[in-house]
């Protein structure tokens, strides 16, 4: 093979991998927790993504508190501090409810599920920023993709006293 030939095969190779191929999986962290999603569900979920969840009381973080997220669509059970798996459905998933408890002390919160891609740009006309806010929300609402956090988002739940 000549050099010619050698450098078209590469440059045709590199250009073979930038084109969008599916759902972009995320390695998870270390000490991850799975999530259960119900067979009824299963075929809307394009992906997972994973936060991470912490509590506190009174501000100050705490160790150990048994949560969970629930809904029709989504059942996942962990001890914080965790790292857990998120699914990205296909259409938003109904809000969840997140709850942890430790020792006399509890908290829940309803979650709401936020579209994927959505970025927000600064508002100055014709700024870079608000073109790639314009498109990223067009792809978004084009594949329709729902998460109840974004990737690698930090969730604390404050603990009642």
């Amino acid at each position: 093979m000549h050099r010619s030939q050698i450098a078209l095969l590469a440059g045709l190779t590199a250009l073979a991998g930038c084109g969008y191929t599916g759902p972009i999986t995320f390695s998870p962290p270390p000490s991850q927790f799975a999530v259960s999603v119900p067979p009824e569900a299963a075929d809307r979920v394009q992906n997972y993504t994973y936060a991470r969840v912490t509590t506190t009381l009174n501000g100050v973080p705490v160790t150990g508190a048994v949560c969970g997220l629930r809904s029709t669509e989504i059942d996942s059970g962990f001890v914080t501090p965790a790292v857990i798996d998120l699914p990205v459905y296909h259409r938003p998933p109904p809000p969840a409810t997140l709850f942890c408890t430790y020792l006399d002390h509890q908290a829940s919160r309803l979650v709401h599920a936020k579209q994927v891609a959505e970025i927000k740009g600064d508002p100055r006309p014709r700024s870079f920023e608000m073109i790639v806010s314009l498109l990223s929300n067009a792809v978004a609402d084009a594949l329709d993709f729902w998460t109840y956090a974004a990737r690698n988002e930090e969730i604390v739940i404050e603990l009642a006293d």
